[in-house]
């Protein structure tokens, strides 16, 4: 896709990005599903600690 901004005209190259599921093979697939599943963890723990509080 050719964009032209101004003077500029550049070749844009888009690269499709990778499904939601994943390639379950690759290591970086792996390392992302136990990163956000730890995140989603820490979140809950979060909301729960808060949620204590309000009962006092």
């Amino acid at each position: 896709m050719t964009a032209y901004i101004d003077r500029i005209i550049t070749e844009v190259v888009v690269d499709s990005e990778p499904d939601a599921g994943g390639d379950p093979s690759d290591k970086r697939w792996e390392q992302k599903q136990k990163i956000v599943a730890v995140i989603k963890s820490q979140d809950t723990s979060a909301e729960r600690l808060r949620a204590e509080g309000l009962d006092d």
